[in-house]
């Protein structure tokens, strides 16, 4: 079967390469689940002062001036100013602004105008939007996610007193309590004081042996402890002679998603291995497909077309995907090219990788139903997907 590996105009196609702002740093070394666990417990646990307090923002004094902004909360609680983050030399920080972005979206007011008022004009925005609340309204329950240090107590999140994510560490926590040394640490990004998101990426020391290579199944974890972002859980084979990865759908979606609505934080760190032992029995199907993508290809050019269509790619990831298929001189089959597309996803970073490491695995035919009962098929995405977590905890 011919092979076409040099009929691309790449630069008529998608024009000329450029890796630069989404260009990725030196890949992050492989790190135990110990020292991973140590390093969430270091910035997030009571003993590094870290706490959670529930607030009804009816209740609370809101005050600014030109130093900054916080609240007060009633009563004698020793714990009564919570200061927002400042950094007068970095002002703009994601860490600095992601609690202050919080308040305005509770406030429904957004966070560039409300930042650019006066103090007395903000103060002024949170009594009116204070006076406009019932006495249930739930959009007043929160919890404040502090770290205390001194005299100051300061705001790392807000939450929605119904939708209170986990601590990273417990879940991390949970995931060696079931499996042990069953399970290792791939890469770990997000694990410093305060980051807005947590990717890290383990494998099972299970083997699955396909055409000569002994594959791990895995899971990759994107989560944030602050509310930053929704969890998702991802399946994954990985080919550790190639170090490449290759990512699992469900319905198109990830194998698992929340916005952390509707699960209590222990609720969903109970069910975590549940909904990880589901991933691992999988092996046999998730082999299958790596088996079936030996065949040959017909043409490498319209195969780049149909992967570079998948959800999330940014143009540079094409243009990446493309040169490298150009310049590739060993592409004869299906799992070579996947291959190929899972390392173009080291060049970025690794939540952008991500993207690449998905459209290589729809490639190779990874795709799976959700396989959820009848009763729960029209449900969203995020209601489905809590379905299979509570399916895998009971199957337990």
């Amino acid at each position: 079967m011919s092979v076409q590996t040099n009929s691309i105009d790449i630069d008529s196609l998608l024009g000329t390469v450029s890796r630069t702002a989404e260009q990725a740093p030196n890949p992050a070394p492989a790190v135990e689940m110990a020292t991973l666990l140590r390093r969430l417990s270091s910035w997030s646990d009571a003993t590094s002062l870290c706490r959670d307090v529930p607030i009804d923002l009816r209740l609370v004094n809101f005050v600014s001036d030109d130093g900054g902004m916080w609240l007060t909360l009633p009563g004698d609680d020793p714990l009564r100013r919570i200061d927002f983050k400042r950094d007068p030399a970095n002002p703009k920080d994601p860490k600095i602004i992601h609690a202050q972005k919080q308040f305005c979206r509770m406030l429904g007011v957004p966070h560039g105008f409300f930042m650019s008022n006066r103090p007395s004009m903000r103060e002024s925005l949170v009594r009116t939007w204070q006076s406009g609340l019932e006495t249930d309204d739930k959009r007043a329950k929160c919890v404040a996610r502090v770290r205390q240090g001194g005299s100051v107590t300061m705001l790392r999140a807000l939450l929605p007193e119904r939708a209170v994510p986990p601590r990273a560490f417990d879940i991390v926590a949970t995931i060696r309590e079931s499996f042990g040394s069953a399970v290792n640490v791939l890469f770990s990004h997000g694990d410093d004081r305060d980051d807005l998101v947590l990717h890290a990426r383990f494998v099972f020391g299970d083997r699955v042996p396909v055409d000569g290579i002994d594959l791990h199944m895995g899971f990759d974890l994107v989560f944030s402890e602050l509310g930053a972002c929704p969890m998702t859980v991802d399946a994954i084979v990985h080919d550790p002679l190639h170090v490449t990865t290759y990512v699992a759908s469900y319905g198109g979606e990830p194998f698992f998603g929340s916005k952390y609505e509707g699960l209590q934080p222990k609720e969903l760190s109970d069910m975590f291995p549940g909904l990880l032992e589901r991933i691992r029995a999988e092996a046999p199907d998730m082999a299958g497909a790596v088996r079936s993508a030996s065949e040959g290809i017909y043409s490498i050019k319209q195969d780049c077309v149909s992967i570079v269509r998948s959800r999330g790619l940014t143009a540079a990831m094409r243009k990446a995907v493309f040169h490298e298929a150009t310049q590739a001189t060993d592409i004869v089959t299906k799992m070579d090219l996947a291959r190929h597309v899972s390392l173009v996803s080291k060049d970025f970073d690794s939540l952008k990788g991500l993207a690449l490491e998905r459209a290589a695995g729809h490639y190779i035919n990874l795709c799976f139903p959700r396989s959820l009962p009848e009763a729960h098929e029209e449900k969203s995405n995020e209601e489905a997907a809590q379905v299979r977590l509570e399916n895998s905890a009971a199957a337990c």
